[in-house]
């Protein structure tokens, strides 16, 4: 019964270091319009972040570049728009921690605030996207950094394009 015990408790404990989870949460303060919602091109992308938020130059290439990415794979409408990100905060776990602690580590995070204009200056929607993931010790194999701002890119643009499920 000791031995069982044991492996039973070994094997909970990996399960824990291999487990992840993620998620995309968006909180909209203004609203898109949904008579243009459909029909946006988006002619320029901004991005910035906070002098507190410690994130690499690439990481804000990395983002603004998966944005536009996103939204050229999209239908261009007839609304040119301009799309400006701020990135309020963004924390990666280590690789190094990943791969001996796993999920024990915690998530890591990317909290960007999307202001959408006209070309004549009107904010048109402004809301933030938290993209949230705990990748478990698979985490310590990939770049947690690419793929938090790449999925964070992804919430963005369906977000603009009214493609979120809630």
């Amino acid at each position: 019964m000791g031995e069982r015990f044991v492996k039973t408790r070994i094997m909970v404990f990996m399960a824990c270091l291999v487990l992840g989870a993620c998620s995309t949460a968006i909180e909209t303060r203004t609203a898109m319009p949904q008579n243009i919602q459909h029909d946006l091109v988006v002619d320029e992308v901004v991005v910035s972040a906070e002098k507190s938020v410690k994130i690499e130059q690439s990481a804000l290439d990395r983002l603004k570049t998966a944005v536009e990415n996103g939204f050229a794979a999209q239908i261009s409408g007839t609304q040119p728009v301009h799309v400006s990100l701020n990135v309020k905060d963004f924390k990666i776990q280590s690789e190094a921690g990943r791969l001996f602690l796993g999920a024990f580590m915690g998530a890591n995070y990317m909290d960007v605030r999307v202001v959408v204009t006209s070309d004549a200056g009107m904010t048109l929607a402004e809301f933030d996207v938290r993209r949230e993931s705990n990748p478990g010790g698979y985490g310590a194999f990939y770049s947690q950094t690419d793929a938090t701002v790449d999925e964070t890119a992804e919430g963005i643009v369906n977000a603009v394009m009214g493609k979120t499920g809630g």
